[in-house]
């Protein structure tokens, strides 16, 4: 499916729940994984992109992009819930019961997946003061690492491996993604500020900032570090 296609257009081939699980999971070949994650992807692309349309009328966030982003964020969304589906051995794939058509249950798992990225911090920075409290999950990655507490000295010289490793997963970003990266959240610098010196717009830089939160924590997890 192309990303300049339109999402609405896309129709997913129809398949039964058990056929779903077993192609997902690779246990009809290889062949029909990839096609069944090509096709999950599509169909995942047209609910994220709907979704976004049904709230944008009211939420604060997605009020400032035009069609042609949303499509572009949703493609970003759904890859990250097929990222998500594919972890510890498609271990997610074992939370469908059956109780419903299985195209029904992913939907609502995406939709818990991106309102949940919605609401962090800096999509919201533009429009909402922050509160107490609300950069809690967006402090700068190795300085929250890094702080020490009082106890087993062994808990900080993991905390500071870990640290190393998100510095040098930090590193791997490429330039502009580092520089938006950290200074929007390592800094806490408005996206405006920085997306009018970077000469784009206010909307490149939150997808920046989410595709490199995703590359981070692919980093991480190579290095064997689970975040959630």
């Amino acid at each position: 499916m192309s990303r300049d296609s339109s999402p609405s257009m896309y129709t997913s081939p129809r398949r039964s729940d058990e056929l779903w699980i077993a192609e997902l999971r690779g246990d009809q070949g290889l062949e029909a994984q990839r096609q069944a994650h090509e096709d999950l992807s599509g169909y995942l692309i047209v609910v994220i992109y709907n979704y976004f349309r049904r709230r944008e009328a009211y939420d604060s966030v997605l009020v400032h992009f035009a069609p042609q982003e949303l499509t572009e964020l949703a493609h970003d969304f759904a890859q990250d819930t097929l990222e998500k589906i594919a972890r510890d051995d498609f271990v997610l794939l074992d939370k469908f019961y059956g109780d419903g058509a299985f195209t029904s249950w992913i939907a609502q798992v995406t939709h818990r997946i991106v309102a949940t990225e919605l609401r962090r911090p800096y999509w919201r920075r533009r429009v909402y003061p922050v509160v107490d409290g609300d950069e809690e999950d967006e402090l700068t990655l190795f300085d929250s690492l890094e702080r020490e507490e009082a106890g087993d000295p062994a808990e900080v010289v993991i905390q500071h491996e870990v640290a190393e490793m998100v510095r040098q997963c930090i590193e791997e970003l490429s330039e502009r993604y580092r520089t938006i990266f950290l200074r929007c959240i390592g800094d806490n610098e408005k996206a405006e500020v920085v997306a009018q010196e970077m000469d784009t717009s206010a909307n490149a830089v939150y997808v920046v900032i989410y595709r490199a939160k995703r590359q981070l924590r692919k980093c991480l997890e190579g290095k064997g570090v689970d975040r959630g």
